[in-house]
């Protein structure tokens, strides 16, 4: 069994490579650099506890295809679970495995469950071991104080991160509400069924070139533009990321995102 001392350190290590991972599987997949975490800084939490997770399970499992089989169902269970959540909590797919076969709500795939399984025997036959010596390696007091501050910053970067997250949803509700006034003017010129047409299309033109018109289209699209760093950085960490709500407004801002 491990001390709890060793399972933070844990955490913490492969939170850091689950971040590494991500940030070059995206760079040679889609050709740029992202910091590719729901967290600013750099490390994936959902790496960590897997990983912490899974080597807790099988720190005593010495079969390979259990050791497989095993990764295959933890790893999907807490990326299906923590999908699942995060899409209730904020209404968003953060990624989306639609488009692979044998998928379930679109959180999990068969492709991606095989892939974390050679992960985890490859952590647990090559990789853990050597994470192990280097924890042991630190004095003990350093490495207490050390994770002490690393887990003060990472739970620092989470209230950082859920304020910057909730203030983009805010920001496209907000820019729901200036499309919706937009339509609403539209709506209400089409309303007098009684004119006649060209008459409305006259009405209709008039509000498009009013200062009104200029003034919504304006505020929508410096809404639209989000110059908050940190919501642009979530926005282009999750490009299949996917708003239930306000997904024709997220790819506004999505568009806005690529410009720069």
């Amino acid at each position: 069994m491990y001390t709890i001392y060793e399972l933070a350190w844990m955490f913490l290590i492969y939170a850091f490579l689950g971040w590494c991972a991500e940030v070059i599987f995206h760079t040679v997949t889609v050709g740029d650099f992202a910091n590719r975490g729901f967290l600013n800084g750099p490390v994936c939490p959902i790496y960590g506890v897997g990983a912490a997770a899974v080597i807790s399970v099988l720190s005593r499992v010495d079969n390979t295809v259990i050791m497989f089989f095993v990764s295959m169902v933890l790893t999907s269970l807490l990326e299906l679970i923590t999908g699942f959540v995060l899409k209730k909590i904020y209404h968003t797919s953060w990624w989306d495995y639609s488009d692979k076969p044998f998928n379930i709500g679109g959180y999990i795939c068969l492709e991606f469950s095989i892939l974390w399984g050679f992960a985890c025997v490859g952590v647990m036959k090559l990789l853990h071991p050597v994470v192990m010596d280097f924890i042991h390696i630190i004095p003990d007091v350093l490495g207490l104080i050390l994770l002490i501050f690393f887990l003060a910053v990472f739970a620092a970067d989470i209230v950082v991160t859920i304020l910057a997250m909730n203030k983009l949803i805010e920001r496209m509700k907000r820019l729901e509400e200036v499309a919706q006034a937009i339509h609403h003017v539209s709506d209400e010129i089409g309303e007098g069924l009684h004119e006649r047409v060209t008459d409305l299309e006259k009405r209709r033109e008039e509000f498009e070139k009013s200062d009104k018109a200029k003034q919504l289209r304006a505020r929508y699209e410096e809404l639209a533009e989000n110059r908050n760093v940190l919501q642009r950085r979530i926005i282009k960490a999750f490009p299949k990321m996917k708003s239930l709500r306000y997904q024709e407004h997220l790819e506004k801002m999505r568009e806005h995102v690529k410009e720069k």
